[in-house]
């Protein structure tokens, strides 16, 4: 009797603590990098404790009305290999978030992916895409999108030649926060039309801003990223 006593004493000391430290998801205010690097933490050590936790934590996490949260959580099942959480997760987006990532990610396919598309019927894709999922409605780590569409544009532009609205797009990838990686897909595409004249300023604008922009290049965390 006293050891089923004490094992249940163990039992719940044990519950009681992971679930103190299931706090991730749910400390106030908290970003999906700081729970990435707790979450890393764990992975690192890779010890039965350390997975355990991980599971409580990915727990909390899908459960989240946050649906960035709801995504890592998904990853962190994936990663310990738990396929049917992540099935199940992945049924549930849509549904859970029917104007959020997932959703959006699965209307922009449709943008851009008729065959010999003109640059203005994707124009007219595009702006009616905008006003179902406005980059506003995203957090800033989410509109690189925007940005590759708007790269995508310029560059049936120029291939139309028409310069005055390629440029349009243009400037409004360079006022973006994804300049960057827009202006490469932009430039990579100009090059394999062979149009150098148009790709060259464009290309050595991006590479000075990727000289003054500490941040290009620097790393996620190793074992999971929060994007």
């Amino acid at each position: 009797m006293k050891k089923s006593i004490l094992s249940l004493a163990i039992l719940g000391a044990c519950v009681s603590i992971q679930t103190a430290n299931a706090q991730l998801a749910k400390k106030k205010g908290v970003t999906l990098d700081e729970i990435s690097k707790e979450i890393n933490t764990l992975a690192q050590k890779g010890d039965d404790a350390s997975k355990a936790q991980m599971l409580v934590e990915a727990k909390h996490l899908v459960e989240s009305k946050n649906e960035s949260f709801v995504n890592f959580g998904s990853r962190i099942y994936g990663y310990l290999e738990k396929t049917e959480e992540v099935d199940k997760i992945e049924k549930s987006l849509l549904k859970r978030f029917p104007k959020g990532l997932k959703a959006r990610s699965q209307a922009y396919e449709s943008v851009f992916n008729a065959e010999n598309i003109t640059a203005s019927e994707a124009e007219k894709n595009y702006n009616a895409f905008l006003k179902k999922y406005p980059s506003s409605n995203f957090e800033e780590k989410d509109r690189g999108l925007y940005g590759n569409a708007e790269s995508k544009l310029a560059g049936l532009y120029f291939k139309e030649n028409n310069l005055a609205k390629a440029n349009e797009y243009v400037s409004k990838i360079k006022n973006s926060a994804n300049f960057i990686q827009s202006a490469y897909g932009l430039t990579n595409e100009l090059a394999k039309n062979k149009d150098y004249a148009n790709a060259l300023p464009i290309l050595e604008e991006a590479i000075a801003k990727a000289k003054e922009d500490k941040t290009v290049g620097a790393n996620y965390l190793p074992v999971l990223n929060s994007s």
